[in-house]
């Protein structure tokens, strides 16, 4: 079925409805697909520096390591709060290919460390999954996020796009 509807400014939008049913989740499923345009970061980082990306209820924090790495640390945004996370990192550098999950983690102060060596002279791409959950609604977001550095750290690019965000899942 085609919907036909007008945004919030007026202009006429048409999108093509489907009825999902999920039998054990509740809530709005929002727009099909990608729920508006990815997030995207450029950034640099120095030894004295460290840059903070926050995504709903966790942040993650970008730290200097040396001349060609950076790591990625994920902590929950408000201090003194725990935040249940599921994630999926992917890590391609050259030809080799590694992978780590985390599954029904409690983040808790300074957080994980997500990726110890991202490498940043264009030789490595990491590709994560995160999904949280909100300590104060219980619900739960899902985005999938990408890291791609270059020049020494001079150029970060972090892009963020949200599968969902705030549903009910049991």
């Amino acid at each position: 079925m085609i919907q036909r509807t007008y945004d919030n400014v007026g202009s006429f939008c048409t999108t093509l409805c489907i009825k999902w049913r999920f039998p054990k989740i509740t809530g709005s499923t929002g727009p099909i697909g990608p729920i508006g345009v990815p997030l995207a970061l450029n950034f640099s980082i120095t030894p004295t520096q460290f840059t903070v990306v926050p995504v709903s209820c966790v942040d993650l924090v970008f730290t200097f390591v040396d001349n060609m790495t950076i790591q990625l640390r994920i902590r929950p945004r408000l201090p003194f709060t725990s935040v249940l996370v599921d994630s999926r990192r992917f890590s391609f550098s050259g030809a080799t290919a590694a992978a780590e999950a985390h599954d029904n983690l409690t983040l808790t102060g300074d957080g994980i460390v997500a990726s110890p060596n991202i490498l940043t002279e264009s030789n490595d791409f990491q590709k994560s999954w995160l999904r949280q959950q909100n300590p104060d609604t219980g619900k739960w977001s899902l985005c999938e996020y990408s890291v791609f550095g270059s020049n020494g750290s001079e150029r970060i690019t972090v892009w963020i796009n949200w599968i969902f965000r705030d549903l009910e899942l049991l």
